[in-house]
């Protein structure tokens, strides 16, 4: 009997102290598409954690915009991420997290679409660095051996390092 007790009270604690979702599993880069009517939209997805919570930015490489800021809400294994656009429409994606995938469903809350939800998909990528980070001290030398390339010489707006 008291076997039971006690495996009865270690069944109705264990939900109470696992989180299906480790924070350090969901920063980082994630990329993905949606599809909406036979249309298909590639982005990435950027998360960082933040005292508050997490940050989250949204690139769309096809359609040359980038940086777009969203609220990422997370319970669980539930993701929430959304944000209202300059029209007014909420954009919502409402989904699953398992693992390093994120599965759910698109909303373009207008008046035509609002009806017709599509899908998402999101992979984690294993990139080392989210953007915005700063990166550790480096030194690169160019292909042709004209110079090297560092932290303190480099002065540009962006960087891409690509391996």
């Amino acid at each position: 009997m008291r076997a039971i007790t006690l495996f009865l009270i270690l069944c109705c604690l264990l939900p109470a102290y696992s989180n299906p979702v480790e924070t350090s599993e969901l920063r980082g880069e994630w990329k993905g598409s949606r599809i909406v009517n036979a249309y298909v939209v590639n982005f990435n997805l950027h998360i960082r954690q933040t005292d508050q919570g997490y940050a989250a930015t949204v690139d769309f490489p096809s359609q040359n915009n980038f940086n777009v800021s969203y609220t990422l809400k997370i319970k669980g294994n539930e993701f929430y991420l959304s944000r209202e656009n300059k029209e007014g429409v909420l954009i919502e994606y409402k989904g699953k997290i398992n693992g390093n995938t994120i599965v759910g469903t698109f909303h373009y809350n207008n008046e035509y679409m609002k009806d017709k939800p599509g899908i998402f998909q999101l992979m984690k990528s294993n990139a080392k660095y989210i953007k915005g980070e700063q990166l550790p001290d480096f030194e690169l030398t160019t292909f042709n051996d004209t110079g090297k390339v560092s932290n303190s010489t480099y002065k540009g707006s962006y960087l891409l390092l690509d391996f």
